[in-house]
């Protein structure tokens, strides 16, 4: 995937060569490099919109997912919930804008998500937990809290 990059070259011919990989039909390969680059927001948010528009279920878009603009994550993140074929794509989501998925937490049975989405949720998410653990006594709601 990245035979064709050398990040060892100084700052501008990588620079040159991301917009080339950004041009190009591989957009794997284009993501992959992206993903791990700063800077280059035209270019991720391209390739990111060229894999949207090919496959929204694509695992070539993970790279870039927290490249993207809030509003575009919580397009994605409507449009994804509730798909098992987008569940990495809901998780990777979660892991970079929490708030874009908490709306359909209620949808949402993969824990990784959750846990994700718990991050830096508001406070009035704990006493649901709390309560929940008092009744049950499961461990996973204390384990919730400290998410």
């Amino acid at each position: 995937m990245t035979s064709t990059f050398d990040f060892t070259a100084p700052r501008d011919e990588r620079e040159r060569q991301a917009r080339s990989l950004a041009e190009g039909s591989d957009d794997a390969a284009a993501a992959g490099v992206l993903g791990l680059c700063p800077g280059l927001a035209a270019e991720k948010v391209k390739v990111a919109e060229r894999i949207l528009a090919r496959d929204p279920a694509s695992a070539d878009l993970l790279p870039l997912v927290r490249h993207l603009d809030m509003k575009r994550l919580a397009r994605l993140a409507a449009d994804s919930v509730g798909k098992p074929e987008r569940a990495e794509l809901v998780l990777e989501t979660a892991r970079h804008a929490p708030d874009t998925v908490r709306p359909y937490v209620k949808t949402i049975r993969d824990e990784r998500v959750l846990a994700a989405a718990r991050a830096e949720a508001p406070n009035d998410w704990i006493a649901p937990l709390l309560n929940a653990y008092e009744t049950t006594h499961d461990p996973k709601y204390i384990r919730a809290i400290g998410q």
